[in-house]
């Protein structure tokens, strides 16, 4: 587990007040159909699982998925190495600088999507394929990720998709047994020396997106 200052949670919400603006910027300032470098889910919910038309499953599942990015010469299976990290509020009074954080990577591959719980279940108590993830250190929070190369640095790859399905509990199936949210992506910006993976800080500084400033809806 590690630690981040605070204002990082705030990153979240202001993304997601900003993004209908973005809409409306030049092509080179954001894409809203484009997947990113890096994803950002605003919100989990770490509590028990619910039945949904009389199965368990659990209260907040995320997906996630890779894609060939525009432009880029993908191999098939390719893979794709995820760095995601559970982040979650500060408490007011107790060490109300920091946000607790807990950090695990996803192995995916191209045109690939795999699926997790946010309660730290062992995989096959929803579904069999499911990686094991840890548990969020809180009931409520966000997830963030980035692509990182075999050197766990991140880099340039516009190919991160997702979504979260939070469900409500003890609803049956349909339209009202929880709601479906669309990731936040991030793209990665060009590494001016060309040889160097972006420059970003992800542990202490997530709002420094060296990645550059576009955000789209993935």
């Amino acid at each position: 587990m590690s630690f981040m200052s605070k204002w990082a949670l705030a990153l979240v919400p202001g993304l997601a007040l900003a993004t209908p603006a973005l809409a409306l910027n030049p092509p080179n300032q954001a894409d809203l159909a484009q997947p990113g470098s890096v994803i950002i889910f605003p919100k989990f919910i770490n509590t028990p699982a619910v039945s949904v038309d009389g199965n368990t499953m659990p209260r907040t599942e995320i997906e996630v998925g890779a894609v060939c990015p525009v432009g880029a010469a993908c191999t098939e299976h390719q893979a794709v190495k995820v760095r995601f990290h559970w982040v979650c509020p500060a408490v007011e009074n107790v060490g109300s600088n920091i946000c607790r954080e807990t950090d695990f990577d996803v192995n995916l591959s191209i045109d690939g999507k795999l699926a997790f719980p946010a309660d730290g279940a062992v995989p096959g108590t929803y579904w069999v394929n499911a990686p094991r993830v840890p548990a969020p250190p809180c009931p409520r929070g966000y997830l963030i990720g980035w692509v990182v190369n075999t050197a766990d640095l991140p880099i340039k790859f516009d190919g991160l998709i997702g979504n979260a399905v939070i469900r409500n509990p003890n609803l049956i199936a349909g339209p009202d047994a929880g709601s479906s949210n669309r990731a936040l992506g991030l793209f990665g910006a060009a590494d001016p020396g060309g040889s160097r993976p972006c420059q970003w800080r992800p542990h202490r500084h997530h709002a420094q997106w060296f990645y550059g400033s576009r955000a789209a809806l993935v």
